[in-house]
């Protein structure tokens, strides 16, 4: 059984969480990494790049140079995906998925994994800086659902599954065109660390692009942005 990581990382906004991405994901049997850098400025990933080249001898980088939009995100997941074999785990920098057990052992028994997401935040603010001195884990002690009960953000998340498997989403599968159901009691935990420091100006840049590339005709939810930034804007 072959598995293999698949990641995105911005590094502009998320560099601070790949050490605590690695340190995470080394402990696992994952045969190969995949990691996209993402950027929308000429900046070099050089950090990102360093700190990901201590994960797994065998690692392969994809440089996305332009705005970030979701449709576009899974486009390039599909696209790649198309290319390996065997089986993807799939982990945006600011989730650490907690297994019970391998999840190539848990495979044996399910053709996929599916997670649920649940906010980590720090202990007496909305958001903090990430520093490399202490886990997320420490950082971050509070777990809840906040983005599910206060932003009506879907929280499944596909986190293993066949590459025979299609991304309709971030959250949603499909199989030869028919929408896969993968929510389960085997579901595990995604410990989600979205609420950093950069989590206001991302969200504000997200809420300008999608909003403009509305008005040009291209349908992405600009709306679940705004409701952060209104959220974040009464917390400061």
């Amino acid at each position: 059984m072959k598995l293999n990581l698949l990641n995105i990382t911005s590094t502009k906004y998320d560099a601070d969480l790949v050490p605590h991405f690695v340190e995470h994901y080394k402990q696992f049997d994952i045969d190969e990494w995949h990691v996209i850098l993402h950027r929308d400025e000429n900046v070099e990933p050089h950090e990102a790049r360093k700190n990901f080249r201590s994960a797994h001898p065998s690692i392969k980088f994809y440089e996305w140079n332009d705005m970030f939009l979701s449709t576009e995100k899974i486009k390039l997941f599909n696209s790649i995906i198309k290319k390996l074999d065997g089986y993807i785990l799939l982990a945006d920098i600011d989730e650490l998925q907690i297994w019970p057990q391998e999840p190539k052992d848990m495979l044996r028994d399910q053709p996929i994994v599916g997670g649920w997401l649940k906010d980590r935040t720090p202990m007496n603010n909305l958001y903090s800086k990430v520093t490399q001195d202490d886990s997320l884990f420490n950082q971050f002690p509070v777990s809840s659902t906040l983005s599910r009960d206060l932003f009506k953000m879907y929280t499944h998340k596909p986190c293993v599954f066949h590459k025979s498997y299609k991304l309709v989403n971030s959250h949603d599968l499909e199989l030869y065109n028919n929408p896969v159901y993968y929510q389960d009691k085997n579901m595990i935990d995604i410990a989600h660390f979205r609420w950093t420091d950069t989590r206001l100006p991302k969200t504000e840049k997200r809420y300008t692009d999608y909003k403009e590339k509305n008005k040009q005709g291209v349908a992405l939810n600009w709306k679940e942005s705004e409701k952060i930034l209104n959220y974040l804007k009464v917390e400061r």
